[in-house]
């Protein structure tokens, strides 16, 4: 089976063997961007899951604020929402 990161190289290999290798070269191009999209689509359902637990563990702490499993799992979901945060500057960066 053909694994989906090897279709970029088999494509530049049939465009020198098959005229219209620059055809191949634009398909290329917008396999890459189309990779870049579902990257930051991703990245985007991911921040958008981990606010929604943030709102969740918030409230909780909200009616019992000595929950300290709950402190420290909001903690962890507040760094993970920097981290991803981070990388859709990077895959914007990326894009421009």
């Amino acid at each position: 089976m053909i694994s989906i990161k090897d279709i970029g190289t088999i494509l530049g290999i049939l465009g020198m063997a098959i005229p219209g290798g620059i055809y191949v070269h634009d398909t290329k191009m917008e396999v890459a961007e189309l990779g870049r999209d579902y990257r930051q689509h991703v990245v985007d359902s991911q921040l958008y899951d981990t606010q929604k637990s943030i709102w969740q563990y918030q409230d909780r702490l909200k009616s019992n604020p000595s929950d300290n499993s709950a402190s420290e799992r909001l903690r962890q979901l507040e760094y993970d929402q920097k981290l991803l945060e981070y990388k859709r500057n990077q895959l914007k960066k990326e894009t421009n």
